[in-house]
């Protein structure tokens, strides 16, 4: 069908900005690129997103629209869509329904992992169709700042109006779920019920709206996958935001920094991104004490959260992937090395080492230095900091759920010396979403032991159960119960669909321990 047949026949929905014409296709509309702020480039670098101007007539959203700029160096398919336009003029979001006249239809909002620093909701695994259709729900992806551009701080950049000085990819977000709070009855949505969901940088944005007093009554429902909630103190900003400058050899203005091109950013963006991240897998939006003014006891204890229902998904051996990003020799090789990994990290590598392997052991399960590097990477980034904010959750009475996705990739990638990657991170997306057929990159993800595609269909099932109920316990996870911090019950989605209580228990209580 051509794209002028399309712009005739194609649905039209009125938002902010004007009317619309989407695309429908088996059973689902589809919108893309549609506007939720205005260009962020030029006199809006560094502000908070601000209004889309209004459009005559009728825009086509027949196609994606362009992309956060980001470090485009490195072609891996899961990083984004090396085809795609990057700009400034990045804030657009895409929504899927199912055709025809509804009303009241539970919402999804999916925010892309990428450390922050890159990624796009636009790439095939996002594709919100299948869901939609499936589910009988509104989905949408969102695009907002990333890198420097998106959470870059400084005195100079603090805005007269709001007093915000950073977060503005963070802010972005917020703008997005704004916007469906306007907007998404429209489509057919809720605007009462709508649930977030992100991975990775994505998890730790849903974690973070969790605890944001402007964010916490745009939504009902939040999934954190495969990320930790905690966000980044200012002084780790301030560092980095020292080190641009001097990379940049530019004065520390708000109009110095508007005035730098987007490739010098860019340039100087590795620099900055080493002091902010601190040692950490990605840098976080910034406890800024305005936007985010609670760590997340605090927002617990100041209630913010009450009422929520929050479900924390991880993958089995989620530091696996991290690892291909490393250099070869700086992935430990012996006992002693990691233990000097592990110091470096605040933690007592001889005793954390010993333990863990003891606690393998008693399982049958392997033990060397590798195995004990992945379990104890995943356990202090991800697994334990995300757990504890779920059993924190639930302490105050709220409805509290957990999974562990045990599904393993079988590739060898070279640089991990013949060993699988196993049950790794990002994982969720291809599952969640239905797209792991999409590509030869997400096929290898999720592995090519039989069963896959019943798991994906089970997967989305409790997805979709999720959005519409609270719970994702459906019949095929009948067992599955709500997440406590005494039984903490945590369904395992793999070959075996099975509820365990406290999975590595003696693991993770060690490393609670040790992080508190």
């Amino acid at each position: 069908m051509s794209i002028a047949s399309e712009i005739e026949t194609g649905p039209i929905v009125d938002v902010d900005g004007g009317r619309i014409q989407g695309h429908c296709q088996d059973g689902v509309d589809s919108f893309k690129n549609v506007p939720f702020g205005a260009d962020t480039g030029g006199a809006n670098r560094f502000r908070p997103p601000q209004a889309v101007t209004r459009w005559q007539g009728v825009r086509p959203a027949l196609e994606f629209g362009p992309v956060a700029p980001q470090d485009t160096s490195r072609p891996d398919r899961l990083k984004g869509d090396t085809d795609a336009t990057y700009s400034e003029d990045c804030l657009n979001l895409n929504v899927w329904r199912p055709s025809g006249p509804a009303t009241g239809l539970p919402v999804m909002v999916y925010i892309h992992g990428g450390g922050f620093s890159y990624g796009t909701a636009n790439h095939i695994a996002h594709d919100g169709g299948g869901l939609a259709g499936r589910g009988g729900m509104v989905v949408v992806t969102i695009n907002y700042r990333l890198g420097v551009l998106g959470l870059l701080s400084h005195p100079c950049l603090r805005d007269g109006e709001t007093g915000y000085d950073g977060n503005w990819g963070f802010l972005d977000q917020i703008a997005a779920l704004e916007w469906v709070n306007r907007n998404i009855a429209q489509f057919g949505g809720d605007a009462d019920n709508v649930t977030i969901v992100g991975l990775s940088a994505g998890g730790g944005s849903v974690g973070a709206h969790c605890i944001c007093p402007r964010s916490r009554p745009l939504f009902r429902r939040a999934v954190v996958q495969s990320s930790s909630p905690l966000p980044t103190p200012r002084s780790d900003h301030d560092a980095a935001a020292a080190t641009l400058l001097e990379e940049l050899g530019i004065e520390g203005t708000g109009a110095a920094l508007r005035a730098v091109s987007g490739e010098a950013i860019q340039a100087a963006q590795p620099g900055w991104m080493a002091k902010l991240q601190n040692g950490r897998t990605a840098p976080r939006p910034m406890l800024d004490g305005d936007l985010l003014p609670y760590w997340p006891d605090e927002a617990m204890a100041a209630g913010l959260m009450d009422g929520l229902d929050l479900w924390v998904s991880y993958a089995r051996d989620e530091a696996t992937v991290f690892a291909m990003a490393m250099a070869p020799d700086a992935i430990p090789k012996t006992d002693e090395q990691l233990g000097g990994l592990l110091a470096k990290a605040g933690l007592d590598g001889e005793a954390m080492i010993s333990a863990y392997r003891e606690a393998r052991r008693d399982r049958d399960e392997a033990a060397d230095t590798w195995d004990l590097w992945i379990a104890l990477q995943t356990d202090r980034l991800i697994r334990v900091p995300s757990v504890n904010f779920l059993a924190d959750h639930a302490a105050r009475g709220n409805n509290a759920w957990a999974c562990v996705i045990t599904r393993e990739c079988d590739w060898k990638p070279p640089m991990l010396d013949d060993r699988i990657l196993g049950a790794t991170h990002v994982i969720d997306m291809p599952l969640m979403f239905g797209s792991l057929h999409a590509t030869p990159e997400l096929e290898r993800l999720v592995g090519t032991a039989p069963g896959v595609d019943e798991l994906a269909a089970v997967v989305q099932d409790a997805y979709i159960a999720f959005a519409h109920t609270g719970s994702p316990a459906i019949e095929a996870l009948s067992d599955w119960r709500p997440y406590d911090g005494e039984r903490r019950a945590t369904m395992q989605l793999g070959p075996e669909l099975v509820s365990v209580d406290d999975p590595r228990g003696a693991e993770r209580k060690l490393m609670a321990d040790a992080l508190a």
